[in-house]
Order: C-alpha cells, then structure tokens, then sequence
C-alpha cells in the first residue's frame, strides 16, 4: 500500500475538512431522526458515513502524533 506524505499544513488542514465533514453528518442524522417517519436507508448511509469519517479522522490524528513525537526526538 502505498502512503502519501502530508506536510503538517496539510495535515492540520485536512483533519480540519474531516471534522467539519463529521459535524455535518452528525446534523444530518439528527435532522433525519427528528422528522416523523426517518427514512432508515438514509441513516444506514449517513451513519456510514459517518462511521468512515471518524475511522480517516482517527489514522489522520494518529499520523499526526507519530509525526510530532518524532520531529521531537529529533530536536
């Protein structure tokens, strides 16, 4: 598998975009399970979603701390 490597702009950047992405979704879900009759094949999806923006969200902070505990142990 090949990885891609993120500057920490782009890193800060794109944990930024996921996030926002994940609130969006928490919003959705909750918009949906208010209305009178949920559509349940939407919020399968959306929390799908959901569930998948938090899996990338999680590797990107993790990559992130390995990074930061690294350049520290090299100062």
């Amino acid at each position: 598998m090949h990885t891609r490597t993120l500057s920490p702009k782009a890193l800060g950047t794109r944990i930024r975009a996921l996030t926002r992405k994940h609130r969006k979704l928490d919003n959705q879900i909750e918009m949906e399970q208010m209305r009178p009759n949920p559509d349940g094949a939407l919020m399968r999806q959306l929390k799908r979603e959901r569930l998948g923006l938090k899996d990338a969200l999680h590797a990107a902070k993790k990559h992130a701390r390995r990074r930061d505990s690294s350049d520290t142990s090299l100062a």
